[in-house]
């Protein structure tokens, strides 16, 4: 599903049957050649594009007709595979890069926490430092 107002162009795989209300549009019964997540990536490298393709208002929106006129390209599904198996690759280093990140950060702020307090002492530290100069 794509979401077509508010966070215009936002895709979502679902991996349930569900219900949408009409904020989203579904991308049901693809042909045997389109790769599912071929097409999630597609569409989100496309975001940009599609949100400017909005109807302006108070609130911008696509309606299926937009949606319809929006040119997808369609490589060999080999080629749609190689390229859904590279990024997402990608996507799951990005993600434990992230969480090691996130580690590190609260790490540090354990660390600064316990300096700030005096918990812990450097003044040692900054003598061996001088010492050694």
């Amino acid at each position: 599903i794509m979401s077509i107002c508010a966070t215009i162009g936002k895709p979502i795989i679902l991996k349930i049957p569900a219900c949408i209300h009409d904020g989203f549009v579904a991308f049901k019964n693809l042909s045997n050649d389109v790769d599912t997540e071929f097409l999630y990536y597609y569409l989100e490298f496309r975001k940009k594009e599609i949100g400017e393709m909005r109807q302006i208002g108070t609130q911008g929106n696509l309606n299926s007709k937009l949606v319809a006129s929006f040119k997808i390209i369609k490589p060999p599904l080999h080629e749609q595979k190689l390229i859904t198996s590279v990024l997402s690759q990608i996507d799951e280093t990005i993600e434990k890069e992230q969480k090691y990140k996130e580690k590190l950060e609260k790490i540090k702020q354990g660390l600064m926490e316990d300096l700030l307090t005096g918990k812990v002492r450097v003044n040692h530290l900054i003598k061996e430092g001088a010492e050694s100069v």
